[in-house]
C-alpha cells in the first residue's frame, strides 16, 4: 500500500490535513487508531478516518481499502487537541507476523506554510536509497544512496540528465551529521575516458558543476535544490520513488522518541 499526505488549504493560514491511501496488491484494511499521532509532546491513537470535515459518523472509513482513497484525521481524545496548521508527527507500525525485523512508517509534516505540499524534512537513512523522478519530467531522475564509510555518515548523489540533447551524468557526494536534513553536495561531471576494454582510470578528468541541496520530506518524496557554477541558473525539483519502496525495507528514518 502506498501511503501519501499533504494539506489542502482552507483560506489564509488555515489548512486541512489530508492523508491518501492507495492499495497497490490484495485488499489492504485500514482504519482509525492503527497509528500514533505526536504533537507538542502528546501523543494519542484515538483518532478515527473520515470523509467530512465535522468528522460525522457517516463519511467514517474503516475497512478494506479497493482503490486510491482520501481520508481526513478526526481525533476523539479529549486530552489531545489537534491542529492541523501545527508541525506533528504520524507513526503507524507496518509490522506484520512473519517480518523478521520491525518496520513502521512514519512522517513529519511541518508546519503550515501556505503549501499544500507543507512537510517538514526528515534526516537522511538508508532506507531512503533509490532511484527518483518527477513525472512531469520523465526521462530523467536522480539515483541516491544513504550509507557509511567507516564512521563517516555519506550521502551520494547520481543525476542523469541532458545537456544540448546529450546525455549529462552529474555525480557528488558529501558527508552529513546524524540529524542533518538539508544535504549540501558539490558536483561534477567526467570526461576523458574510453568505452569498455579502453577505459583507464587515469582518463577520467572532472570538472567542477555546481551544487545541490538534497532534503527528504517522506520515504517517498526528495527534493533536489540545485545551482550551476558556470552562469548561476537554479532550480528546485520535487522528485518522488521510480518504485513505490524498497523491497524488505519498512522505509523509517529513526525509531520514535516519544
Amino acid at each position: 500500500m502506498l501511503f501519501e499526505h499533504w494539506r489542502q488549504p482552507c483560506g489564509g493560514t488555515k489548512s486541512q490535513i489530508v492523508l491518501a491511501y492507495t492499495p497497490l496488491e490484495g485488499s489492504p484494511f485500514v482504519c482509525g487508531g492503527q497509528a500514533r499521532i505526536i504533537q507538542n509532546g502528546m501523543s494519542t491513537s484515538q483518532y478515527r478516518l473520515v470523509r467530512e470535515v465535522d468528522g460525522s459518523d457517516g463519511g467514517e472509513f474503516c475497512g478494506v481499502l479497493t482503490e486510491p482513497t482520501g481520508l481526513l484525521i478526526h481525533i476523539d481524545d479529549p486530552d489531545f487537541q489537534f491542529n492541523d496548521d501545527e508541525e506533528f508527527e504520524f507513526y503507524w507500525d507496518v509490522t506484520r507476523p512473519n517480518d523478521l525485523h520491525p518496520g513502521f512508517y512514519r512522517f513529519v509534516a511541518g508546519p503550515f506554510r501556505g503549501d499544500p505540499l507543507s512537510t517538514g524534512e526528515l534526516p537522511p537513512h538508508g532506507d531512503f536509497s533509490g532511484s527518483y523522478f518527477d513525472p512531469e519530467r520523465a526521462g530523467e531522475g536522480a539515483l541516491i544512496e544513504v550509507g557509511q564509510v567507516d564512521e563517516r555518515k555519506v550521502l551520494q548523489v547520481s543525476w542523469y540528465t541532458y545537456d544540448n540533447g546529450q546525455p549529462l551524468w552529474i555525480y557528488g557526494v558529501a558527508d552529513f551529521a546524524g540529524r542533518d536534513t538539508r544535504i549540501q553536495v558539490p558536483l561534477q561531471t567526467f570526461s576523458g575516458a574510453r568505452f569498455g576494454q579502453e577505459f583507464s582510470p587515469s582518463d577520467v578528468s572532472g570538472t567542477p558543476w555546481g551544487e545541490a541541496t538534497i532534503s527528504f520530506t517522506s520515504c517517498q518524496h526528495m527534493n533536489l535544490d540545485w545551482v550551476r557554477q558556470s552562469d548561476g541558473e537554479q532550480g528546485q525539483y520535487r522528485y518522488q520513488r521510480t518504485v513505490n519502496r524498497l523491497l524488505g525495507s519498512g522505509c523509517s528514518n529513526e525509531s520514535p522518541t516519544r
